[in-house]
């Protein structure tokens, strides 16, 4: 069991772990909801993680003329927050090379709402999006969705299903990534090509030093017998 964990700590998978990369996006946008009574613009921020295909997205927003304070009430003004988590599906990746990346999306949600109108419910949503980067780091981006109020909703209720539209911008503000390789492009690499050259380099010696210290243990006995084949790049040892 050691001889494979001190393996894979060599970077056996590399290869591997080359696709996985994960980025942090922090957008801002303004919103028309329609399920809403008097029609509010709403602002809000989403924090998104995604990796590949897919990604998690939370956020929030509020009505930009509500003060959630005692004078909304007197003033006849209805206060609005929401709040959503949703799933999103990247389907930009089918069109690699094209300048707007489309993206479905579904999750759940829920309003509360502060002032002349009080009240609070949840609703699930789904609808689809895209985004046009500007830079290397910012994109705009358009979205709309429809909000499905969970359980029967009154007459005149100051909350009700329908679309919602977003506008905004956002930003990669952080990317992870174990890609190395060298045959991908320079400009792939999350470093210079000499940097990863030098890493993956120190990784083989590394692995060399891993294979005689085997040879030289089995050699006097000292543990089970492991031939050097099974220390090969790309197969792991048995325990």
């Amino acid at each position: 069991m050691k001889r494979a964990l001190l393996f894979l700590a060599l970077g056996v998978s590399t290869s591997a772990a080359a696709q996985s990369a994960t980025t942090t996006v922090v957008s801002s946008y303004v919103a028309a909801d329609a399920g809403l009574s008097g029609g509010p613009l709403l602002v809000g921020v989403n924090v998104t993680r995604e990796q590949g295909w897919t990604g998690v997205r939370v956020g929030m927003a509020v009505d930009a003329g509500s003060t959630f304070s005692a004078s909304d009430r007197t003033s006849g003004r209805t206060g609005v927050l929401s709040a959503d988590v949703d799933g999103v599906l990247n389907v930009g990746k089918l069109f690699p090379a094209s300048s707007v990346a489309p993206y479905l999306l579904v999750g759940v949600g829920g309003r509360v709402l502060s002032g002349a109108s009080t009240d609070a419910g949840l609703n699930w949503g789904y609808g689809a999006g895209a985004r046009a980067p500007i830079s290397d780091r910012m994109s705009l981006e358009g979205e709309m969705r429809y909000r499905e109020m969970v359980g029967d909703v009154e007459v005149g209720a100051a909350q009700t299903s329908g679309l919602e539209f977003r506008f905004g911008a956002f930003e990669a503000i952080a990317t992870t990534s174990l890609e190395l390789s060298r045959k991908g492009p320079e400009n792939g690499l999350p470093m210079d090509r000499s940097t990863a050259e030098a890493i993956l380099e120190f990784r083989d010696d590394l692995k060399q030093a891993y294979r005689a210290a085997l040879e030289w243990a089995d050699a006097r006995g000292l543990g089970p017998g492991l031939s050097l084949g099974d220390a090969d790049e790309g197969d792991a040892p048995t325990c």
